[in-house]
């Protein structure tokens, strides 16, 4: 992404991946909404495979395998610095991305 991340595309997993380069140890963690359990995406193997990164829109974007959506990942921080319970009981960050589908 364009704020020193890596983003992993879950394929057989539910959650996108974010590693965190910027930071010394390196910081591991899932980011975003469990996508099969808020229905965003139907499948559960083989969703997504590559990417590409807009600059422009500091996005990341995953195409699609065997997936009916493609994976968009917001990496823009957002403004706000509180944190949040997510629909399905994690801890979300506001500074974390914001990962959504298209179909």
């Amino acid at each position: 992404g364009t704020n020193g991340c890596v983003y992993c595309f879950p394929s057989g997993s539910e959650k996108v991946l974010q590693v965190n380069t910027t930071t010394t140890p390196k910081q591991v963690k899932t980011v975003g909404p469990n996508l099969f359990d808020t229905q965003m995406e139907r499948m559960l193997q083989n969703k997504w495979q590559n990417g590409l990164t807009s600059t422009d829109e500091h996005c990341v974007y995953a195409i699609p395998l065997a997936a009916d959506t493609v994976l968009r990942i917001d990496t823009t921080p957002s403004s706000s610095s509180s944190s949040t319970a997510g629909t399905d009981g994690d801890e979300l960050d506001a500074k974390d991305p914001i990962v959504t589908t298209w179909k």
